[in-house]
Order: structure tokens, then sequence, then C-alpha cells
């Protein structure tokens, strides 16, 4: 049953709608918006998508529910995956809790409300805004997801003994190929005696170990710690082999039996110079924004599947990371990325300017990154945290909450805010521009568009001392294209398109709309492979995260990207030809310029981009220059050789001398330059495991030095 209260007046003495019998009716999951309540909206907004229905305010949902007899001297638990924003509950007329969570699920324990028996059960969920917000971040914000009213999700009633497992968590340790299990035992008052069974499986069920622990529980709530041995056969997650393991803990005592599973994966993550460090190699993320854009539902999906349509097409284009824009995603966006191998960038939902304010929403976030950090810190692919976007006031604040989600868990990187100001306790910035805690010459590592000339990079600005990364790159804009309206059967409507169709018209030029599309369309094609390579050949760059591989339909109609809001290709360029200059292996040329005169003569630096699974060793490069008709102008092979910082550490007195006897053979007299050869120079930064391009030039003498 279902009832609005517009003038908030249902928790009111005299007024209790949670005392009445609600008159109207809607389907759960799911929110107003897709049960057509609220107020119906005619209005076409030209900054975002417009929705059917609108509505802001305390909205009832209320059921009855039946608890069986096996039920009776259990611990009763209400889990609601996904509420929005602060949800109360009620059970037979009587008020129980009230929690707010936008990240989480929301769980109330009415064990003792929840007898045996026939009861009603009544949620009011309340979507205003609790605390002074500013309008933008994708938590709340009605310019993307929308600021939907309901229950979406996972609706469950869930009967555990009364002593069962609260929480469970997993901290890998690769180099002992150890696991470390720390379990929170919740026990209702009474001592009790069992054992604690932990068992270890691959994914495709073969049993990695086991162990049975003795517990003597004491009547109060407990905390257990394990180490479980994974054996020499221990399988690394990362982003080309994402192997995963599943835990269950069984917990059998008088009061029954209780189990708890975890998916995890045996990674590990820290900070290096530039980069990143997964597993004790540098990544470079090649990455893109997801805003919560659901133009069906208005809602972010909980279902794996459509998770893993999403982050199968990000990584068809090459992409190896999302960054949740001032948001957290439900768990099924975890397990997509666990299983596929992605590297996630999770956020408060926060975007303000007036941070340290108010201490109540302080609170409010402090709780909020508590509950995010628990409640998905066992994922592999949450390697990435930061307090939200472009976050502007008192960073001291900031910087505090940082400071706790590390001494909380340690299993992933922190970072205070995107943008704005870089402060110690970062492990990693992503920013438009940066600079060392302290200096004041700030430079820009964003790129947002190409030059004449390739031959430059973003390597001097973005060597801080932490890895950086570039911060909504990219932001091409291009023409909507209007067959797209079709496509949007569900609560929002894409009114702002009529608009630019109607304007179109009205000017006499409705007949040019495709051609505007496909025209800006390639332009903004083109202008991505520019933004990508340049971050590409900065060797100092951490990594870039696109602002639009798919469009971003909300504060402002942004249409940036080669994907639309549905993350499906608008045809303008192919996956295959996208990765040409976005993938974990790409060959770059260096340009002086464009356009050459038939009095010049034509020079390329060639390197490569290599951050893929294997190192590649010596291999012959044969190259070939064509005319637009197909005609070889040029061609030739070169032997190259590219070295694996991680396993050729061992050999770097050996390199820098063969570098050396190079360097030495090419500047003497007996050296006759006939063909440009890039070798790899392995200089101070070795540590660091950079390598960085020089240009050098090699006869059939400089070949054999180099074979040998």
């Amino acid at each position: 049953r279902f009832q609005l209260d517009p003038m908030g007046f249902g928790k009111t003495p005299g007024s209790e709608l949670y005392l009445s019998k609600l008159t109207e009716t809607i389907e759960l999951p799911g929110s107003m918006d897709e049960g057509g309540k609220g107020i119906r909206n005619i209005v076409a907004h030209v900054d975002r998508l417009s929705r059917k229905f609108e509505y802001c305010g305390q909205a009832w949902y209320q059921r009855e529910v039946v608890i069986p007899e096996e039920w009776e001297g259990r611990e009763i638990i209400l889990s609601l995956e996904r509420c929005h924003w602060e949800t109360a509950v009620f059970v037979d007329g009587e008020p129980v809790a009230t929690d707010e969570r936008l990240s989480t699920p929301n769980r109330f324990i009415l064990t003792k409300q929840l007898t045996p028996g026939l009861h009603t059960l009544t949620l009011c969920v309340d979507n205003r805004l609790k605390y002074p917000m500013d309008q933008w971040n994708h938590g709340t914000t009605e310019y993307t997801q929308t600021n939907w009213n309901g229950v979406v999700g996972r609706m469950e009633l869930i009967a555990k003994p009364s002593c069962y497992i609260g929480k469970m968590d997993i901290y890998p340790n690769l180099e002992a190929k150890k696991v470390k299990v720390c379990l929170a035992l919740h026990v209702s008052g009474k001592q009790a005696e069992g054992e604690l069974t932990l068992r270890i499986r691959e994914k495709d069920g073969k049993e990695v170990c086991r162990t049975v622990v003795p517990v003597s529980l004491s009547g109060k709530d407990e905390k257990i710690e394990q180490e479980l041995a994974l054996g020499r056969d221990m399988k690394l997650w990362d982003e080309f082999s994402p192997a995963l393991y599943d835990l269950t803990a069984t917990l059998a005592t008088e009061a029954g039996e209780d189990t708890c599973t975890s998916v995890f994966g045996m990674r590990h993550v820290e900070q290096g110079r530039h980069h990143i460090r997964v597993n004790g190699r540098d990544i470079h993320l090649r990455g893109v924004l997801d805003c919560c854009v659901f133009p069906l539902t208005g809602y972010p999906a909980t279902d794996v599947k459509e998770w893993k349509r999403i982050f199968n097409t990000v990584k068809d284009y090459g992409m190896n990371h999302v960054r949740f824009h001032s948001w957290c995603p439900p768990e099924a966006a975890f397990d997509a990325a666990d299983e596929l191998g992605l590297y996630l960038q999770v956020e408060l939902p926060m975007w303000i300017k007036d941070v340290g304010q108010y201490p109540a929403r302080r609170d409010f976030f402090e709780k909020e990154m508590y509950a995010i950090l628990d409640e998905y810190g066992n994922h592999p692919s949450f390697i990435l945290f930061c307090n939200g976007n472009e976050n502007e006031g008192n960073f001291a604040v900031l910087e505090d909450l940082v400071k706790k989600g590390q001494a909380r868990d340690n299993r992933r990187l922190y970072s205070a805010s995107t943008a704005r100001t870089h402060v110690k306790s970062d492990q990693y910035y992503a920013s438009h521009v940066a600079a060392n805690v302290g200096e004041k010459n700030k430079r820009w590592i964003t790129v947002y568009e190409g030059k004449p000339s390739t031959d430059w990079d973003r390597s001097e600005e973005s060597a801080i001392d932490v890895p950086v990364i570039a911060h909504e790159t990219g932001q091409r804009c291009m023409y909507p294209n209007f067959e797209e309206m079709k496509k949007y059967t569900g609560v929002l409507e894409p009114r702002n398109f009529k608009v630019y169709q109607d304007r179109l018209a009205k000017n006499g030029m409705l007949h040019q709309a495709g051609e505007f599309f496909r025209a800006t369309g390639a332009h903004t094609v083109l202008q991505y492979k520019e933004v990508n390579e340049a971050l590409l050949r900065t060797s100092t760059s951490g990594g870039f995260q696109l602002l639009g591989l798919s469009d971003f339909p909300g504060q402002g109609s942004a249409f940036v990207g080669i994907l639309d809001a549905f993350w499906e290709s608008k045809g303008l360029v192919t996956p295959e030809k996208y990765r040409e200059s976005c993938a974990p292996i790409v060959l770059l040329a260096r340009l002086q310029k464009r356009a050459y005169t038939n009095a010049e003569t034509f020079t390329a630096k060639m390197g490569i981009y290599h951050f893929g699974p294997e190192a590649i060793r010596k291999g012959l490069l044969t190259w070939q220059l064509e005319s637009e008709s197909g005609e070889i102008a040029a061609s030739g092979k070169q032997f190259g050789l590219v070295v694996d910082p991680v396993k050729d550490i061992e050999k770097r007195p050996a390199m820098q001398q063969l570098l050396t006897s190079v360097r030495n053979y090419v500047a003497s007299d007996r050296f006759a330059p006939t063909v440009t050869l890039q070798l790899y120079e392995l200089d101070a930064l070795f540590d660091y495991n950079k390598i960085r391009e020089t240009e050098t030039r090699s006869d059939e003498a400089v070949k054999q030095l180099l074979n040998q």
C-alpha cells in the first residue's frame, strides 16, 4: 500500500499515517516515478532530461508480513538495498528506527517487534535534502539519476540465529600467500560454545583451504581474527587476470548455524612515485566517468547483468578504470568489476563549496564513508576512494576524513577531493592542475584538445609528489543525435532534444541535423584520440579520467560521449579503431607538425605505450609509409629492445653499461647514420620502474651490439 505525504504531516500527532491503512498501491522494488506517483510534469528542461512525474518529500509504503513460528528466538533483520534518502520504519503502528543512507543498504533489527504471526510493516521514505548540499552531486542530484523516492534492489526480511556473523573483512597478504580474516560476531546476551569453519574456494568450486576454529562466546559481541594459507598456486587479481576466490565462514552454536560468504581477490594496492601500483607493478589508469545516468529508471541498476553490459563496453573501448563521480554504486557494480577486471574509484555524495560549515553534514559524510568501506571493502576492484568532486572550503575537514578512512581500511588508496587542493594525506590526486603540497605554482595536467604537433606531453607538469590522474579530460561536445529520442521509453523523456529540434526547424535547418551530428561527432573522435595519446606519451602520468565516453545529459545537456546515455554506440567509431589510441599497448608517433612541403624531410619519433600483462622483449620492428592511394613510399626493419622493469631490475648495471657503449659508438667517427632507432634509457627513475624514450641513430654494428 502507498500514500503521498506532500505536507509532511504523516509523523505528527493526530495525522500519523503509520496508524492508518494506506489508500493507494505501488509495486516495490521500484520508484514513485515508475509507479506513476507524484506531480505530473510537462516542463521541457533544456539542461537535463525531464521526469514524467516529480516529487520531493515524504512518501509512505506499507504491507502485512507473516512471521513463521520457526523464526521464534531468531534475530530478524529488515534489509533494504537502496533508499533515497531518509528511511523510517514502523511496526504495528509503533516507531522503530530511522536511518539515512545513500550509498549502502539500510538494515534495521526488528527482533522484538516481529514475533511469529501477522504484522503491519510501514516505511516512510523522505527524499528531501537533509543537509545544505549544492545541487550537483550525483548521489542526490536531479540532473542525472534524479532525486527519486522509493526502494530499489533487494528487499528482505532475514532471520539469523541469536549468535551470527555480523561482518567479515578479508585482508590479502601476497608475500605470505595468506589472507587474514576478521570477523565481528553478534551475540545476543547468552554464553555459547561452538565452532567456526572457514573455507576458501576458487570460482570454479575447487577448495583451496579449510580450517575449523573452536569458539567460546561470553555473551557479548566479539571479534575473531584468523589467517588462512592459499598455497604456492595462489592466483593474483588484476585487470588482465581477475582471479577470484570465495570465502565462506560458518558459525555453528547451540543457537543454530549461520553462514557468511564473500568474494575477494589476492591483490595489493600501493602508492608509487608517479603511478598507482597493483601487485608490485605500475598501472596506468585509462578511465571513464560514471555520473549515475540511467535514463530508463532514473536510479542506478542493482543487477550484475546490467553492470557487466556497461563494464564490458568500457573495456571494449580500451579502458581499465571507472570513476564514480560523487556517488557510490550498488553491490552489483563491484561484483561485475571484480569479475571483469576493472579498477574502481568510489566517492561520497559530496560536491560542496562550503566544507566545514555544518557539523551534522560532516558527521553524515563520516558515517557514509564507514558504511561504504564496511559494505564493499572486500571487493578487489575497489582500489581508490575519494571524498568527492571539486570540493571547496575547509580542507582540514576533508583531510581528517581521509586519515580516518586510511586507519579503518588500508586496502585501497585515498584522496581528499578531486581537484581544488592537494593535501598531505593524499595517496593520489585527480585534478585539472597540480603542484606538490605547499607549492602555489599549479600547472595544467588535464588535456582538453590536441595541437598541430604531437611531440609534446605533460610529463613535467605531472611530476608531483603523488600519482596524479588527469581529471575530466576531453569534454568535447557534439550535436545531439535526434534518432536517439526513440530510446527513451522509461521515466525520463528527452524534451531537451525536442527544444533543439524546434530551434533548428525555426531556422530552416532541421534537414541538416544529421550532418551536424556526424560532422561534430567525427571531430569529437579525433579530439579524443589526441587527448588520450597526449597522456599516453606522458611518462609521469598516473592516468586519466575521460569526462565523456558516454553522454552526460545533466548540468547542461553535455553530449560529450562517443556513446550515448545508454552506453550504446552512436556509430561514430568502432571499439577496434578506438583501441588503436587507447589500450594497454599503443604505438605512438611524435610529429613536429602535420603538414610538410616537398622541400622538407619527414621525420617521426616512434614510441610504445606499454602497460600490458607481459614484458615486450627483443624483437624486429617493421614499418612502412603509405600514400593515400596505398602506394608504399618507404619501409624498413629495425631491431628494438624494451625492458620489463620488474623482471629485469637485477640487470640494471649491465643495461647501463650497454647503453653507455651504444652512446659512445653513436658519438664516434666510426658511426654512419642510416636509420632512426628508438632505444629505451634507464635513468635515475629506474627504481620507480620508469622507462624514458631517447632518440639515437644506429647502423648494422649497433644492431649487433643490441643483440648481444
